[in-house]
This record gives structure tokens, sequence and C-alpha cells, in this order.
């Protein structure tokens, strides 16, 4: 995963099955293609991340033979999975796709991309071996391991990693390379140094450099089964996370002595937490139902002001800071309704709001998140994909459809952009389905699925943004950049492609000298605001 504040204040919207409606008039995007990649038995996207060009990187699992376009991957043991891992084009084009696979189940269930187009996938495997390229890693977890590689623009693996944790659910990579991994452990967890768990299962946050050196562990966890399924990191290498603790008090250390403390109130309890770079937490917070029900986040992002946004799954009711939402439809075991929060630099829920949808063929989960500059937040599930206004308003939908008229059309697992404002959602998707009027049949059972949607809508307020309109020089730049004509209190923001954030301030002079002499080589967006007014340019630094 990975949030860029051009991508994100372009974006799109809003989709959910059947009707579509825009709240605020914002103009919809549209389909501008779908593709699928498969064969006849199970076959899903888990993951996906988008470069500097469009191409974007899809991980997920498959069953005896898949197609990727003119690439085919077989699997040696047809009824169980192996991962993949595939790179597409800006036109959705299928340019190269790689096998991860062994004697058992294997999936790649998270992915990221750097500045120069490197993709970082992380998964798990069950197999004895696993072989990926001419590689193979040994599973020394007791069952069940994990791994993370990193593959270069053209397909070449560069290396592979392992490590005795049980699932890794999300990667959250550096313009540089530096990559956070975050998931859940069983027993002992042991990459730099060897660490027992608290309970059942504990949460694992790994740092690794581009090479694939460990650089640090961190552990969090109660008595009993903990998971984190969601990791963000913001421009001062802060991170965050969200996922579920259960049965027990999980405890979160605070710099300069003490812990917070999150006790369980329900059978499965939601929480997020930010911690600093060293591990020690700033805040966290649980949501929970104090019935015997479930109640997970999933993914987490930020904005450029250091707020913090969650989405996850609720179970008939949730308590979130103050605020209380309630399902609209009758509780069951297996009835789920997504929500999505907004959290302040200080821990407090400034929002949350219920994602409704009645249709009982539908479940609304919430797998993928994304934020923009604005505070626009973006929200991918089982057949939608949403935008809600930094307030909180909804303000428009789409929906992928099920022709079949039954069951699920598209599970909706990850979202992501381009620097243009187009939208990337990748997933499953079972039977006939219609993505806007592009319709895709499966090869056989259910297939993973790649769409991209247009960025109509999502220039608005480009034009209009700032008055007076900021100078760069010189441009290109090798050590020293200067930006002109800026107004007082004006925020400064520099961004890779690749979205991250490498630089951050509030000038009060009309001139700002920045130091790039730590940059990459490569293509940069300077973010300059104002009064609520925006305006961005491109800066190339060539050392």
């Amino acid at each position: 995963m990975k949030k860029n504040l051009l991508r994100k204040f372009l974006l799109m919207g809003f989709i959910f099955a059947g009707a579509i409606s825009s709240v605020d008039g914002q103009t919809e995007p549209n389909f501008l293609w779908a593709k699928k990649a498969g064969g006849i038995k199970t076959d899903e996207a888990w993951c996906i991340s988008v470069d500097a060009s469009g191409n974007s990187y899809i991980g997920g699992s498959f069953q005896d033979t898949a197609t990727f376009g003119n690439a085919t991957l077989i699997n040696n043991k047809p009824s169980d999975d192996d991962a993949f891992i595939a790179k597409l084009d800006a036109n959705g084009n299928f340019l190269w796709a790689i096998k991860a696979g062994g004697n058992s189940d294997d999936g790649c269930t998270a992915i990221s991309t750097d500045a120069a187009g490197n993709c970082y996938a992380a998964g798990f495997f069950k197999s004895d071996t696993l072989y990926i390229g001419n590689y193979k890693i040994k599973n020394n977890g007791g069952g069940r391991s994990i791994f993370i590689t990193k593959i270069d623009a053209s397909g070449t693996i560069k290396w592979v990693k392992t490590g005795s944790a049980w699932d890794a659910n999300a990667v959250y990579t550096t313009a540089s390379g530096i990559s956070y991994i975050t998931g859940e452990y069983s027993g002992s967890i042991e990459f730099d140094r060897f660490i027992p768990s608290s309970g059942t299962r504990d949460i694992f946050i790994l740092k690794m450099d581009a090479d694939g050196n460990y650089i640090s562990t961190k552990t969090a966890g109660s008595m009993g089964d903990d998971n984190a399924y969601g990791i963000y990191v913001d421009s001062e290498m802060n991170w965050a996370i969200t996922g579920y603790y259960r049965a027990g008090t999980v405890k979160f250390y605070k710099r300069g002595g003490g812990t917070i403390d999150l006790a369980p109130t329900g059978s499965y309890d939601g929480f997020a937490a930010k911690l600093d770079t060293a591990g020690y937490c700033f805040w966290a917070i649980n949501f929970s139902s104090k019935r015997y029900t479930d109640v997970r986040g999933q993914c987490i992002t930020g904005d450029a002001a250091g707020n913090t946004y969650i989405a996850g799954v609720f179970q008939d009711t949730m308590t979130i800071g103050t605020i209380k939402l309630v399902s609209p439809r009758k509780f069951g075991w297996n009835v789920y309704d997504a929500f999505v929060a907004k959290i302040d630099a200080g821990g407090n829920v400034l929002w949350a709001k219920h994602i409704d949808e009645d249709a009982p063929e539908m479940q609304p989960y919430s797998h993928g998140l994304y934020t923009d500059v604005l505070g626009n937040s973006y929200i991918a599930g089982y057949n939608y994909i949403m935008k809600i206004a930094a307030n909180g308003d909804s303000l428009w939908t789409k929906q992928i459809v099920n022709n079949g008229g039954a069951g699920l059309g598209a599970k909706c697992r990850g979202i992501d952009f381009d620097a243009n404002g187009n939208c990337y959602v990748a997933g499953q998707f079972y039977g006939n389905t219609t993505f806007g009027n592009i319709s895709l049949a499966p090869y056989g059972d259910r297939d993973a699925f790649v769409t991209k949607l247009d960025n109509t809508g999502n220039e608005v307020g480009i034009k209009d943004a700032v008055k007076n309109n900021f100078s760069i020089y010189p441009n290109p730049a090798s050590n020293l950049v200067t930006l002109t004509n800026l107004s007082n209190n004006t925020s400064v923001n520099i961004t890779d492609l690749a979205g991250k954030q490498v630089y951050s301030t509030i000038a009060n002079t009309t001139e700002l000298s920045i130091n790039t002499g730590g940059f990459a080589n490569g293509v940069y967006l300077v973010n300059v605001s104002t009064a609520g007014n925006m305006v961005n340019k491109k800066l190339i630094i060539n050392h």
C-alpha cells in the first residue's frame, strides 16, 4: 500500500451495486478497462499497488492453471493455492507474471512499490519449501511462514526473505525502498531476533531496507488472539496500524515509561494505534461491541495534516470514541457492515460513518482505503468503491454489477491511484460481471480482476486552486531547489511519484530554499497550499 499527495488530491469516487448517485454534483469517473486473470478453478487478487507511470502490480492466489494475458502459470498441486505476482501497464496489458508455490497453500497478500518501480510483495506459505523464480525458502514457522520479495520493474526477482510468522497482511514502502510489514505470528517470531508471543497470536511490525536486510521488529499483543491488517507510514516515519485483539488486554508502550492499555469488551475488538519511529505509542483506541460479535479494523491511512483514517467491519453495533454505529440489518453470525472513521493527531475520533447496504446478498466489507491530501477517503469493498468527504459526508457511489443477479459480483480487495488521479481496483469476481459498460466472464469458477477508472471529476479545483502560481528553480535540480512567489503560512509538501512524502514544512516567506541532496534521482510532486487553495508542480532531481 502507498499513499500519494497528488494522487490523493485528484481521486475518484464511491461505487455501489445498481444505482449511481452524486450527492454533491461531482462528475463521476468512468471505467476505462477491466481485465481478468485466472483459470477453471478459484483465483483471486488480494492487493494492488500503482507506480509513477501508471503500471499496476497485483498479488494473490490461483489454483490449477492461470492465464495472465499471454503468460501462463501452472500450479503443480491444483487442489491447493499458489501465490502470484503480476504487472500490468497503464492500458491494462499484462507485462509479466511470477508464481510462488510448493506442495500446499500459499498466497500473496500485500504489495507496494518504491520510486524506482520496484515492487515489494509479501504473503504466507504452508508449503514445506516455497519456490519463486530461482529462489527456494524453507518453512520454519511450524506449518506456516511468511515471505517477502523484491521484484524490479522488468520482473527480475532481486531477493526473497522469510520469517517464522503466520501472516503478512500489509506492506508500506517508502520512496527509497524501506518497507514496513505487519501481520500476526503464533508462538514466537524470528527475523533479526527471537521474540516469544504474549498469547495465542500476536502482532508484529517488521522494518527492512531496500536490500532485504532486517532493520527492526516490534510486537504487540494480549493473552489472546491479536492481528494487524493495515499499516501506514507518515512523512516523519511514524507508523500507524489497525486490526483486532481478543480475550485479553493489549499493551502499547509509551516513550518515557508507562503503557496505553486497551481492554476487551466484546469477542473481537478492533483497534488503531499510532507509534513513533522507535515503536513508542502516541495514542491507541479501541472500537467494539458489548455483544459477542466481531469488530475489526482492516485498513488504515493518513493525510498531510496528521489525521488518521481507518476502515473495517462490525456486526450489530459498534462504539468508536463517543460514536455508536448501528446496523440496519438483522443480526447474524455472517452478517457484517462496513465503517470508516477519522481520527485526529491526538487520537480523538472526529467522525465515524456506517457504510449502509441492506441487500441480503451483499456483505459490505471494506478491504481497501485511500485518503487524498484534502482528506477525502476512498473505500473499496464487496461490489463497491466509495468516496467520502473530509467531514464524513458521502459524495458518490458506483457499483460493480453481477449480471446473474445472485451472489457477489466483485470482491474489491485493494485500491490505489496514479499521479493523474486515475483509480485502480483489484479483487475477485464471480459470474458475468459488469464494470460500467465493460463485461467480464470468468474462465471458470472465480477469477481475479483489475479495473481502471479515469479521473473525471478529480481535476476539480486544480485550475482554480492557487491564484499566485509559484515557481521552482532550477528544475531539474541537484542538491538545492528554490520555490518563489509563496504566501505567508503556506504548506509545502513534496512527494515522489510512487506516493511517499519526502519533505513537508510551513513557509512564512515568499521564497523557500530546500536541500534536496538526500533525494533520489527521479520525478517529484511539489504541493503548495494556502488558505484552502492548492497547486501541484513537478520537480526533477538529477544528481
